[in-house]
């Protein structure tokens, strides 16, 4: 699995879940294909499933992220704008670099944390943690 995702407008929410292994390719292109799907709503929630994700592509890192981010800014600015964005994570590399992706794209308007539990994760979004997240192959 490259990654699934699913956009709920009944929750308000893109839920994204990545594999066992995240490439560059994969979070580049998906950075890029859920603003442009036409489901995404301004201002959705976001929910990121990383908890599966126990190896990064070697290239992940501050400079690589950094340009996710400024691939994003103008989406960030315009379409984030008044939503949430949650991050959860349970490997320490994966949540390292989550917390790098959160420290650079957060701002006033925006708010983005980075968990390690799937509980607080939902919290964070006013999600029941048993809700079933149906979910469909992402295409590229």
């Amino acid at each position: 699995m490259v990654y699934q995702q699913t956009f709920r407008p009944d929750l308000d929410l893109v839920y994204t879940r990545f594999g066992t292994e995240v490439s560059l390719a994969e979070i580049r292109r998906c950075a890029v294909d859920t603003f442009r799907d036409q489901l995404y709503r301004p201002g959705m929630r976001e929910l990121v499933d990383f908890r599966a994700t126990v190896t990064a592509d070697a290239q992940l890192g501050f400079r690589t992220l950094n340009e996710i981010h400024e691939l994003q800014a103008t989406w960030i600015r315009n379409l984030r704008r008044g939503g949430r964005v949650v991050l959860v994570a349970t490997a320490d590399l994966i949540f390292g670099l989550c917390r790098i992706y959160a420290s650079l794209a957060e701002q006033p308007d925006l708010p983005i944390n980075c968990c390690r539990d799937w509980r607080a994760a939902c919290r964070l979004l006013d999600l029941d943690p048993g809700i079933e997240l149906a979910v469909r192959s992402a295409e590229g």
